[in-house]
């Protein structure tokens, strides 16, 4: 397992001065403060790393109203949970949950509520998690492998998960007695799928051989939106929507990033930058910021680690992690 390290920022964006700001005043805007003043001023963030998992970490995400706790999952088939605040004093020990997968982790992701964790991986199964049992009291079976899962933004129960297969599936845990739904199929592996965090009827999708495409729950197998234009036939892998639900950022095979305005074919930009290669590796992307004004790309995608405190922001740096500011037009292609 890789060593411990440390990077904390200094001058505008030190931590232990809105640190101790905040102490003074108990005002919780001065996390988003420190967000948005280390979004500004810095293109790669500090971090510190760390150790648990015995192989590489393919899965991490944080827990919803306020990130208290980190889930990740990877190669040695376990989910661990993380106490964030723990985790940036660097005196974390994780918790392993006791039902573990047959094979690789691929995604995991907690529910709306923090109570469960869904986790899928190259055992064709999704496994639904309760945190505080700490064992899976559900499973959702694909034909091969799952990449992604996502949970609906209204209701725990419900969740889309995309499968090697080239099935987006819907399942509802409120019904155990009804069949999942296939929302999209393909004869192409789907590497992600994402519920609309306003509208989530609408499911965004990277697919290996259709790219970017957007679907509505209501009316399976009717594609609504292919992204890319006449570029639209791409081998997509990640893809995720803002917070408002206007914009998706995706990751292509041998292709720069790319910004969307959810209503337009066509992207907004692209996003270059010379280290960045994803010519065989699967990675992943997100917004970033208080206001989603940026977005961050993992250069390498060998074992890493996202820490983000309830007041303050780090970023693990695996060879490289790079934070793109979406107002700056020179890493933008149109």
């Amino acid at each position: 397992m890789a060593s411990a390290s440390t990077g904390f920022g200094s001058g505008v964006c030190s931590q232990a001065y809105y640190l101790s700001r905040e102490q003074l005043s108990g005002s919780r805007q001065l996390r988003r403060s420190l967000i948005s003043s280390t979004m500004s001023h810095r293109s790669n963030l500090d971090g510190i790393q760390l150790t648990g998992h015995f192989g590489c970490v393919n899965a991490i995400n944080f827990s919803n109203k306020g990130g208290q706790f980190i889930v990740s999952g990877g190669d040695d088939k376990r989910v661990l949970l993380w106490r964030t605040e723990e985790a940036a004093s660097r005196h974390c020990q994780p918790i392993t949950l006791r039902t573990e997968h047959a094979s690789n982790i691929f995604s995991a992701v907690f529910d709306n509520s923090n109570e469960h964790v869904y986790s899928a991986g190259n055992d064709e199964v999704v496994l639904r998690h309760s945190v505080e049992r700490q064992v899976a009291v559900d499973i959702f079976p694909h034909r091969r492998p799952v990449y992604g899962v996502s949970v609906d933004p209204d209701h725990d129960g419900v969740i889309v998960s995309a499968g090697d297969d080239g099935r987006v599936l819907l399942w509802d845990t409120r019904m155990p007695d009804s069949p999942c739904k296939c929302v999209a199929r393909s004869v192409r592996p789907f590497h992600a799928a994402a519920f609309h965090p306003v509208e989530p009827r609408f499911v965004a999708t990277a697919n290996a051989g259709d790219g970017v495409a957007l679907w509505d729950v209501r009316r399976p197998h009717r594609c609504l939106m292919t992204y890319g234009g006449y570029l639209s036939r791409q081998k997509a892998m990640s893809v995720v929507f803002n917070r408002s639900g206007d914009q998706l950022l995706a990751l292509r095979r041998r292709l720069p990033a790319v910004l969307y305005h959810v209503e337009k074919l066509l992207p907004v930009c692209q996003f270059t930058h010379d280290g960045y290669v994803n010519s065989c590796t699967m990675k992943s992307a997100c917004f970033c910021g208080d206001n989603d004004q940026a977005c961050i790309r993992l250069l390498s995608i060998y074992c890493f680690f996202s820490v983000a405190s309830c007041f303050a922001v780090c970023c693990i740096r695996i060879r490289q992690l790079q934070c793109v500011h979406l107002e700056d037009t020179r890493c933008c292609v149109p």
